[in-house]
């Protein structure tokens, strides 16, 4: 008997080597750098505490098995789990955190990207100024106002809901904003995808400009001998390209090495084969938005104007000061994911969009832009613009009205916007589905503020 008992527990201590040599280990470079990524920009960043870090954003399985260590000092923060495949993550000023592949044999850059301040904010009310409205709004049913915000958030020593923001503005003014504790007005939040959406925007400014094109094909030496020669940039922002594209997160795809194990996300995404012809398919790929990327940098003569053009031609005009777009490690922002911003800062954006593109008499992006962000991508069941989210077919959400748009990003995060209602809801938290109910939320803040 005792012969059996030893034998199986061999056994069973065989097999959970196995399984850890075959499911858990491969995925540990990957766990590491999420971690050391996600509590570097949370540290440096946003100005949280790790013990908060590793509570709410790295507290489930598999990011739990990461310990993590933070040289503030150094502004590194290090991860590794079982003691093996250590990954660091870099803090430098402006450019926010990046992953170290390996050995960190890239320049260590610092940038500039505050700027001015636009001269007229004191005489005007946010968002276009800096002056807080007194008085309530007339017309807003408050009570069904504040019952969207008990909905959204957590009731007091509960965590399912995950709210950490909640903002709802219309006419451009401020109705009700809410906070979790610590987070406040001055936190800047990862948006993730919503990253994509702000790509968007930077390309309709050069478009505008006359330095892309988004009907050019052709787009890249490496294409130039096959199929994907075909491929316009109208396609990439369309999400219907034709490339090949795993978006899965819970193992390791495409978009997991993209982000976390690769120097150079661009790089590694235009190397994506032709999978069908352009626009037949539509397939969400965060490797398009960086593909992307490559041709906004493409359009600059040096680094520095191309790292400061998001401030200089988007955030700085619309008074953003918290935007901290982040990159990869050979120091190109990664636009399919990383933007931080407040969501005071979020709803600026959404707004912009509002406005037709334009802001205090300045003209950021087009109208005819606008209306090409949001029209319907064909064989996204009615989902998807260019890199903007639509209501769908059927409805996401069934209480909203049709003409419904949105920022989307990981977890939860949402930029709301309803051009009927003059309306721009924000959302920042960690979760998505069920107890959640981001629709019940947006039925209640429309029911408030439809006479």
């Amino acid at each position: 008997m005792k012969k059996w008992f030893f034998r199986l527990i061999i056994l069973l201590i065989i097999a959970l080597i196995a399984v850890f040599a075959f499911y858990v280990y491969p995925k540990l470079p990957i766990i590491n750098a999420y971690a050391a990524k996600r509590a570097c920009s949370s540290t440096f960043v946003s100005n949280r505490t790790l013990e908060s870090v590793q509570k709410e954003d790295l507290g489930e399985f598999p990011q739990n098995l990461a310990t993590v260590n933070v040289l503030e000092d150094k502004g590194i923060v290090e991860a590794k789990s079982f003691g093996l495949s250590k990954v660091r993550s870099i803090y430098r000023q402006g450019l926010g955190c990046k992953v170290v592949i390996g050995i960190d044999d890239t320049p260590q850059v610092s940038l500039n990207n505050e700027g001015s301040v636009l001269s007229n904010t004191d005489t005007l009310y946010w968002p276009y100024g800096v002056k807080e409205h007194s008085q309530k709004s007339e017309g807003i049913d408050y009570n069904k106002l504040d019952e969207a915000f008990r909905l959204a958030f957590d009731k007091t020593d509960s965590w399912v809901k995950k709210t950490r923001a909640l903002l709802v503005m219309q006419n451009g003014q401020l109705l009700k904003e809410e906070y979790l504790s610590p987070y406040n007005r001055e936190t800047p939040f990862l948006g993730w995808s919503m990253t994509k959406s702000v790509e968007n925007i930077l390309v309709g400014i050069l478009v505008k400009e006359g330095k892309l094109d988004i009907q050019k094909s052709n787009l890249f030496a490496k294409w130039q001998n096959d199929e994907r020669k075909n491929i316009k940039l109208d396609n990439l922002l369309k999400m219907n390209s034709g490339l090949s594209w795993n978006e899965e997160y819970g193992t390791i795809s495409q978009v997991t090495e993209m982000l976390f194990l690769e120097e150079s996300a661009g790089a590694y995404a235009i190397q994506s084969p032709y999978l069908s012809p352009p626009g037949e398919v539509w397939n969400y790929s965060s490797g398009s938005s960086n593909i992307i990327n490559q041709l906004i940098k493409e359009s600059f003569e040096s680094e520095e104007d191309y790292l400061l053009f998001p401030y200089e031609k988007l955030f700085h005009k619309l008074d953003i000061k918290s935007a901290q777009l982040e990159t990869d490690e050979r120091g190109d922002y990664v636009l399919s994911s990383f933007m931080y911003a407040t969501a005071r800062d979020w709803a600026k954006l959404g707004q912009l969009m509002l406005n037709d593109g334009v802001w205090l008499q300045d003209t950021i992006i087009t109208k005819d832009w606008v209306e090409y962000s949001f029209s319907e991508t064909p064989h996204s069941e009615g989902r998807y613009g260019a890199h903007m989210w639509r209501n769908g077919i059927p409805k996401e959400y069934p209480s909203c009205p049709d003409d419904t748009y949105k920022f989307s990003g990981y977890e939860g995060q949402y930029v709301i916007m309803i051009p009927s209602l003059d309306l721009v809801v924000v959302r920042l938290g960690l979760s998505k589905g069920p107890p959640f109910d981001m629709n019940g939320v947006m039925e209640l803040i429309v029911e408030s503020v439809v006479k």
